[in-house]
């Protein structure tokens, strides 16, 4: 037996052990008595103790390395007013191993922020191992529910009347519908090209098939090498175990494919629309306009390639080209940037619809209770969350980056937001400002506080002005891990993982139709489990939407 077999076995065998002491002992444990009576509660609950404590800080990304905590203005302001020291925690290697092994051991730090689709997340809400926010906000800070969501909060609020954790980067639905310009929604989606070589090759439509592949060969033959290196037509992101993120969402909201419809599952993998694009770009591959490189590149290699500008279209996180990646390109040459046009669509031609609004939010975070200062940990994270919290981490030291402008607004000192778009490491670490330390980040706060949007930015969010919004709240939900349900989901998900390259690659027709039969067949097998369960999970999303008929 392999030794990655062997270390699986003893993993999950102990998490099964570990999780069910836990759940037995933690469930029944009250938090600490409280340092202070309730009634002392301040309205800064975070400053009745600013003594010093220190929280190690797990956060689930491995990539996420420009900032040390306490040497930046930033986290240096947020020591001095709370006495709050982070340290910051970031994996190396697999991240799935380290999330179960913390998980499989009981070792966890105080905090730990990770993905809300990741199947460890409701395992460790399920484990004992975590305080619920309900008992350590009504202990500790009464008025921590003052600076949340009502709305997300009624969204995690698990069947036994607690929520465990609490996401960033949320719009709930109610504040989204204040937005009169969509150019403002922070969305992920977007179908983007380079600048120059688009407009070179007269601004083609790419909405349909044959003109999407019209337009790669194009650009592949005008453009066969951009700074001295081979031009990749079409960029997507990393192909994992499950899929592509970039086909796999992205590409089926660009067709308007839903992951339910009228309150029912849809499985959009083998949706009509979609399999009509794949095949799309299994003719790409045949014609030689899809690189090698985009089946095995790792998100790391990508994100340099879209920095040096070798790809021309590109399907990827809109905000993160435009906030990462389009300045550097800005700066050498400003028409070189990726911008966001009309890409692929139905075969209906109908436009795409801009999904708006988002309750799951990105990373997800929990409190153990492994940690020693339950109180101050509760406090910080509604430090975090309230105005006063986001506007200092926004802003940062309002001695060293900040400026109050005649009218009494703050924002960041023009010299230093500059730098943020040109060199984004150096900026975390010196000033350690925007969103550097994105765990709790509430962008419907501290929008009041961005500065003025840079072309680059601008340029990939005209496109949404054109577009309806569509409310996808009730779709988005994970089935747990450890249920015959989940087990199959996940089963149907791994072969659609080693399915999706082979498809693309395929060498006729006739193969990539026996490819997905092949996995139409193993996913039939899967669905007659997990497809109720999805339907329930739909339709109780509806309920805490208050939408159920």
């Amino acid at each position: 037996m392999r030794r990655n077999q062997i270390k699986t076995i003893i993993v999950t065998v102990l998490m099964v052990i570990t999780a069910a002491a836990l759940l037995a002992r933690g469930q029944a444990e009250e938090p600490p008595a409280a340092a202070v009576p309730a009634g002392a509660v301040s309205d800064a609950a975070y400053l009745q103790d600013t003594s010093p404590v220190t929280f190690d800080w797990y956060v689930d990304a491995s990539w996420y390395t420009r900032v040390r905590w306490g040497q930046d203005y930033t986290s240096q302001y947020v020591t001095r007013k709370t006495g709050v020291n982070l340290n910051l925690i970031i994996p190396t290697g697999n991240e799935a191993e380290k999330k179960n092994l913390m998980i499989a051991s009981g070792d966890l730090p105080d905090f730990v922020s990770m993905g809300w689709w990741e199947p460890q997340a409701i395992q460790l809400e399920q484990s004992g191992l975590i305080w619920s926010l309900n008992e350590l906000a009504d202990r500790y800070a009464p008025d921590f529910w003052d600076v949340t969501s009502d709305s997300v909060v009624s969204w995690y609020t698990r069947e036994d009347g607690r929520i465990y954790g609490y996401p960033n980067v949320t719009e709930p639905p109610e504040r989204v519908a204040q937005i009169e310009d969509l150019a403002l929604v922070n969305s992920y989606l977007g179908f983007m090209v380079r600048k120059d070589i688009w407009e070179a090759i007269g601004k083609p439509d790419m909405s349909t098939p044959e003109q999407f592949l019209d337009a790669l060969a194009s650009a592949k033959e005008m453009y066969p090498t951009v700074g001295g290196q081979p031009l990749i037509p079409l960029g997507l992101g990393e192909f994992t175990a499950t899929g592509n993120l970039a086909l796999d969402d992205q590409l089926v909201r660009l067709l308007n494919v839903q992951k339910g419809i009228d309150g029912v599952f849809n499985n959009v993998r083998t949706d009509p629309e979609y399999i009509r694009w794949l095949r799309t770009l299994r003719e790409a591959n045949e014609r030689r306009l899809l690189s090698t490189d985009i089946f095995i590149d790792k998100d790391t290699q990508i994100q340099d390639k879209i920095k040096q500008g070798r790809y021309f279209a590109l399907i990827y996180a809109r905000n993160s080209v435009a906030q990462s990646f389009n300045p550097v390109l800005y700066q050498q040459d400003p028409e070189s940037i990726y911008i966001t046009v009309d890409g692929p669509r139905n075969s209906r031609l109908e436009q795409t619809r801009l999904p708006v609004g988002s309750l799951n939010g990105w990373l997800i975070t929990y409190i153990s209770r492994q940690t020693r200062h339950p109180e101050r940990a509760i406090r910080f994270v509604q430090y975090l969350l309230s105005e006063e919290g986001q506007l200092d981490f926004f802003l940062g030291d309002p001695e060293k980056t900040r400026e109050i402008l005649p009218d009494g607004t703050q924002r960041l000192r023009p010299e230093i937001s500059a730098l943020r778009d040109t060199d984004e490491v150096g900026f975390s670490r010196t000033y350690g400002a925007r969103d550097a330390y994105f765990f709790l980040l509430d962008p419907v706060i501290t929008a009041q506080y961005e500065p003025e949007r840079p072309i680059w930015d601008i340029a990939t969010r005209l496109w949404y002005r054109e577009l309806k919004p569509i409310d996808v709240l009730a779709y988005e939900y994970n089935l747990p891990p450890d249920t015959p349900e989940g087990t199959a989901w996940s089963d149907s998900q791994l072969k659609w993982g080693t399915t999706l390259p082979r498809l693309l690659l395929a060498p006729s027709e006739a193969e990539f139709d026996r490819l997905l039969q092949e996995y139409t067949a193993h996913d039939a097998r899967n669905r007659e489990l997990y497809e109720p369960a999805a339907n329930e999970a739909i339709a109780a999303n509806l309920r805490r939407l208050g939408r159920a008929e």
